[in-house]
């Protein structure tokens, strides 16, 4: 039997259809620090709607396993027909730890693969360096993305 999925992780249906931009993305100085993510949205279709803007991020190539997408913030859109928005996430460094074989949440520094979509389908997608070394979260540390809607 087939087990690919009928649709993908975070899909849903509009009565309209938007478009996506270039992500824009400002990294951290090193791997305790937040990541800002810039994204135009564009109502594209013949009326008003709400899109549902997804940001995911993969980080491969560390020394435990990690997930291949990991939805780390998202935001509702209102956008009229022809209207665009700007969409600005902020996802902390602790959005993307792991627990390591000590048992504790660290953030490794290495590649880190981040993507915008209205589901798991990459639409538009950037890669950075998030340089090192490794940061042990600590209760101070943020842990929630929070997103802004321009325009």
């Amino acid at each position: 039997a087939d087990s690919t999925p009928v649709r993908p992780f975070g899909f849903g249906l509009s009565y309209t259809e938007f478009s996506y931009g270039d992500l824009d993305v400002t990294a951290p100085d090193d791997a305790s620090g937040a990541t800002s993510v810039r994204v135009r949205v564009t109502n594209v279709g013949a009326r008003a709607g709400a899109e549902v803007v997804q940001l995911y991020a993969r980080t491969p190539y560390r020394s435990t396993t990690r997930p291949v997408a990991q939805l780390v913030a998202f935001t509702r859109v209102y956008l009229d027909a022809g209207q665009s928005g700007e969409v600005e996430f902020t996802v902390p460094a602790a959005r993307l730890a792991a627990s390591d074989t000590h048992y504790r949440r660290v953030v490794e520094p290495g590649l880190v693969e981040l993507w915008v979509g209205d589901c798991v389908t990459r639409r538009a997608q950037v890669a950075f360096e998030l340089p090192g070394p490794e940061h042990v979260l600590t209760a101070s540390d943020q842990r929630l993305s929070t997103a802004r809607v321009r325009g």
